[in-house]
């Protein structure tokens, strides 16, 4: 909300990402069972769950070669650097296999 003082929606958006507190990440890359245990979580929170993926998705990508960084869940989609500062989109993006 860009009011001053914040006016109260009753609207949220929060994006929760997994993090090392460092700030630095181990290289990840595709993987069958953490896909399915990040879908296991998507269908647990509702229709609102999404995920960070790792590469091209089809709909959804996450590609260093392309600085495409997309956070995405059933039938939304937003840009990773809308959440975080630039410096974690670097974070996140040098952990990528691609």
């Amino acid at each position: 909300d860009t009011a001053t003082p914040p006016v109260a929606t009753g609207a949220v958006d929060m994006l929760v990402v997994v993090a090392q507190p460092d700030g630095v990440l181990t290289p990840v890359g595709p993987d069958a069972q953490r896909t399915e245990e990040l879908a296991s979580s998507m269908t647990t929170m509702g229709g609102i769950g999404g995920i960070v993926p790792v590469g091209d998705m089809g709909a959804c990508a996450a590609v260093r070669g392309s600085a495409t960084y997309q956070v995405c869940g059933n039938g939304w989609k937003v840009n990773l650097a809308d959440f975080v500062d630039a410096t974690q989109v670097t974070t996140f993006s040098n952990a990528l296999p691609n």
